[in-house]
């Protein structure tokens, strides 16, 4: 049967009474038992020594909790724009950690009342806490995993004649590696910036500005991710194939498809499959609402409490597998609406004080946009993302016959496997 109803029912009887479920820790948490198959790993093989070299990004108690609020931060945040704009139907992807980089940057130069707002948005205990989380995030995630390149990095810059704080300069050089460019004030500022920007995403964000923005300070963070399957999809098999957009029609796609031995995770409107990448130092997690129910339902049920509270049932298929291989490109800019619905409505008021950032200037109008690119592919993931802000003066031995198809909207989460630290989150609409 394909697993276009996702409410599977227990058929074997050897299944009774071994209904297994776990706890999930916030939306990312990652199941131990996730990427169990028994077909041969194309991509690795069975080599153990291979399998020794990913390492894992381990994370404290405290930066758990940094991690849940940034999961939360990214999911709100996709809530209020994608639910305010149904009729919109435009694809969502968002880089949590990318929000965190630039938003900690950003408390560093504000006033006392602006840090603990933003501390608060992040669960984190104070400015200290921010840039030491920032700092590791940095030097310990380059190099998880040898066949796949995870990399981020910090810029600011300023316009000519503006004197930035020197306290600043030196917290953002030294936790955030963040280099210093000052602007010549002319058009070629604009190549200045796209050019750091294409580097940096490794060509993938070739032209984020089509016109030199206006500001007299720029923060910049940006991410670059590119991983293969564990178990790549063979290209033969791709074809095309019927995908139910948001608005009703249907649009046939090229989609991806491979037999698979795996487990789903499934709750009453929704259910999701954990698909292991980089020899398993990233996961990529499907999440396909039910038949009749809108990903909008799925949307507005998602928050890391809801997630951490319930417990979702797990079943064993053994079936085909099919995703739709597509390139998508959005744009978020975070308007003042969207920070007061994610609790940072003093931080981008127009009266935000940030004594800290320009010499002689404490209040500053800040505008905060991020733009995400993301190729799903027979090969694996490539992602990027620029964040910018401008500112002016388990052992499962039964498995069913089943398929999962996703074939139409769905929500993908990508994350560092071991530590759950949120790399990217969208939402597929149209295709």
């Amino acid at each position: 049967m394909a697993f276009t109803n996702n409410r599977l029912k227990l058929k074997n009887k050897n299944m009774k009474g071994s209904k297994l479920k776990v706890q999930l820790l916030g939306l990312l948490a990652i199941l131990t038992a996730c990427g169990n198959s028994n077909e041969p790993n194309k991509n690795t093989g069975d080599n153990s020594e291979q399998q020794a070299t990913v390492r894992h990004f381990k994370v404290t108690e405290q930066e758990k909790k940094i991690i849940d609020a940034s999961v939360a931060l990214g999911l709100n945040i996709m809530k209020a724009k994608i639910t305010a704009g149904q009729s919109d139907n435009s694809n969502f992807c968002i880089s949590p950690v990318g929000m965190y980089m630039g938003l900690s940057m950003l408390a560093n130069g504000g006033d006392e009342e602006i840090c603990a707002e933003i501390c608060n948005a992040l669960d984190t205990p104070g400015r200290d806490a921010l840039n030491s989380f920032a700092a590791r995030c940095l030097d310990e995630t380059g190099d998880l995993s040898p066949n796949s390149t995870f990399s981020m990095a910090n810029a600011v810059f300023t316009a000519p004649g503006i004197m930035t704080n020197t306290e600043l300069s030196d917290i953002l050089s030294r936790y955030f590696k963040s280099v210093a460019i000052t602007l010549s004030g002319n058009e070629t500022d604009l190549v200045t910036m796209n050019g750091w920007i294409s580097k940096n995403t490794e060509g993938l964000i070739p032209a984020y500005f089509t016109s030199l923005p206006k500001g007299d300070v720029f923060l910049f963070n940006t991410l670059c991710l590119k991983t293969p399957w564990n178990k790549s999809f063979d290209v033969d098999n791709t074809r095309r194939a019927d995908f139910h957009n948001t608005d009703g029609t249907i649009s046939k796609v090229e989609s991806m498809s491979k037999m698979i031995t795996e487990t789903i995770s499934f709750g009453d409107i929704f259910s999701f499959i954990d698909l292991p990448m980089g020899l398993g130092a990233f996961n990529c997690r499907i999440i396909l609402p039910e038949e009749n129910v809108t990903l909008y339902d799925v949307i507005s049920q998602l928050d890391k409490n809801t997630l951490s509270s319930r417990d979702f049932a797990i079943k064993g298929i053994k079936g085909e597998l099919r995703i739709p291989k597509f390139s998508v490109s959005a744009k978020l800019v975070l308007n003042r609406e969207t920070a007061e619905a994610v609790g940072l409505s003093k931080t981008f008021s127009p009266s935000a004080h940030f004594p800290g950032i320009i010499c002689g200037a404490e209040t500053m109008d800040l505008r905060m946009s991020q733009g995400s690119k993301i190729a799903f592919d027979e090969k694996g993931i490539k992602a990027s993302s620029v964040t910018e802000i401008s500112m002016v003066g388990g052992d499962y031995s039964d498995f069913e016959k089943s398929d999962f198809i996703v074939n139409r909207p769905f929500i993908f989460v990508i994350t560092e496997k071991s530590s759950g630290l949120p790399l990217f989150i969208g939402a597929i609409l149209t295709l």
